[in-house]
């Protein structure tokens, strides 16, 4: 079997050639320790192959030894145990010499994935899940801690197909098992191709086996029958480190090129310090005053999703300074955090807080909208540019040729759109005046 398949194999990369020879002498070699251990040399060559495909794609460095270790070591997950991971490498180890590490941590695996070794101790358990045929894992642990982004990377690096499923309160376990037992019965699915496959054409994807790999919060609400089916395992917060890497990175991705790597990573460390003391005043505010009001409430929950969603909205400003990022920053924050807090208590305090990190004069910031090269974006004004070209607008919907039908009393509604402006431009790009209509229309029931 090893000697047909190295005949026919179709291998491009010129260190995955040069690793066929090698794989087929290990395989020879260890032989006696896959039966002992009921390992499934064919799950070798299927791994081999897709490492060596991902390797053209991807254009990584690497050895022909690393390649075997890695092919072999993808076959063999699902033997979690750790006397058997040691032999193995003891088998391995006397023809490719020492192995390389399982998960390269502090890298990013995907533009979205930073592989922390907070992420990297989960990995041998989802992979091993994927090729075991009977075992089927919960992933719990708290909002925004990367469970669903892991698994799904890793399910992919397994060489498998990822079919999600939103369990939104409204679906019912009942109509989950079912699509699932379609899934078997029907022996796969139809499938869209993807972009660079052309989009529109649709393939068959054959379901050999199926493998159950969910996320969520908390397991509280589960079932017993449930929780018993599944194996678990608790994924837990981000750390700051891991945190102060994230912003920094999502910083860099969508700030001016100019702006010096040590002053993003200075501004990074602020904005993470300035997150953890909003985020602690309001548990504190919580605890001691209404708890039992604002327990309910989502918008005083805050986790690493709205972090990132705080650094990346800075891109609609187009900062092209470190003044103007500051200010981009800011303005997101009273967008994020200020504008959901309900009392002034709170909000002079958040004020406070936003004044002492940021270094910023002005609690309330005004934008106008500026179309620049590829979209729309917001610029910096003060309040008085800002309240003209607001009323200029209302008043041009309202109508073409009165250019004073909301005369003084069009301040209010500028207030009302305090803040609103800055999020017109990233919801409309520009069509500000299909969006003030709306807003007019409803005013007007």
């Amino acid at each position: 079997m090893l000697s047909s398949w190295a005949r026919r194999a179709d291998i491009e990369h010129d260190a995955a050639k040069s690793a066929v020879p090698l794989l087929c002498r290990v395989v020879e070699k260890c032989l006696q320790w896959f039966s002992s251990h009921k390992s499934d040399v064919k799950q070798i060559l299927v791994q081999f192959e897709y490492v060596a495909q991902n390797l053209v794609l991807n254009s990584v460095r690497i050895t022909p030894e690393e390649i075997v270790y890695e092919a072999v070591e993808r076959s063999v997950t699902h033997i979690v145990k750790e006397n058997a991971q040691t032999s193995l490498h003891e088998e391995l180890s006397s023809m490719l010499g020492p192995p390389p590490p399982a998960v390269q941590t502090g890298e990013w695996a995907t533009e979205s994935l930073f592989m922390s070794s907070r992420l990297a101790s989960c990995e041998p358990i989802i992979r091993a899940c994927s090729f075991n045929d009977r075992s089927h894992l919960l992933l719990v642990g708290p909002d925004a801690c990367a469970k669903n982004l892991l698994a799904e990377y890793i399910i992919k690096e397994c060489n498998s197909t990822v079919i999600a499923i939103d369990c939104t309160p409204i679906l019912e376990p009942a109509d989950i098992i079912n699509e699932l037992k379609r899934l078997i019965e029907h022996g796969g699915f139809w499938s869209r191709g993807s972009d660079s496959e052309g989009g529109s054409s649709t393939h068959w994807c054959r379901v050999a086996r199926l493998c159950v790999v969910a996320c969520a919060d908390s397991v509280a609400a589960m079932s017993p029958r449930l929780s018993a089916a599944l194996a678990q395992y608790a994924l837990n917060e981000p750390d700051d480190d891991e945190v102060l890497e994230l912003v920094t990175s999502w910083l860099i991705q969508n700030a001016d090129k100019n702006i010096q790597p040590n002053n993003i990573a200075t501004l990074a460390s602020t904005i993470l310090g300035m997150y953890k003391e909003v985020s602690n005043f309001i548990d504190k505010f919580l605890i001691i005053k209404v708890t039992e009001i604002f327990d309910s409430r989502p918008q005083y929950k805050w986790n690493s999703s709205h972090l990132k969603r705080w650094c990346e909205n800075v891109k609609w400003y187009s900062p092209s300074t470190m003044e103007e990022l500051v200010t981009a920053i800011a303005a997101e924050a009273n967008m994020i955090f200020r504008d959901r807090l309900v009392t002034d208590e709170e909000r002079s305090r958040f004020n406070k807080i936003s004044r002492s990190y940021l270094k910023i004069e002005n609690d309330d910031l005004y934008f106008t909208c500026k179309l620049k090269g590829d979209g729309a974006y917001m610029e910096s004004v003060d309040y008085g540019a800002w309240h003209q070209c607001t009323l200029k607008l209302i008043n041009q919907c309202l109508s073409e040729y009165e250019h004073n039908v909301f005369g003084e009393t069009g301040a209010e509604v500028c207030s009302e759109l305090a803040t609103l402006c800055p999020a017109t431009a990233r919801a409309v790009s520009l069509d500000i005046y299909n969006f003030i209509m709306k807003v007019i229309n409803v005013l007007n029931e």
